[in-house]
């Protein structure tokens, strides 16, 4: 299994869990995904 896809399946359990707030960012910073509003203030 490729780490990105270790990455998604985590990410997805914590969201559906709908415990945690949950930002995801690339290598270099670039966020690309959140489960809460963060407007376009990153």
């Amino acid at each position: 299994m490729e780490s990105w896809q270790l990455a998604e399946r985590l990410y997805t359990r914590l969201v559906s869990a709908g415990t945690y707030l949950v930002a995801a960012f690339l290598d270099d910073g670039t966020p690309i995904d959140a489960n809460f509003d963060v407007d376009d203030d990153w």
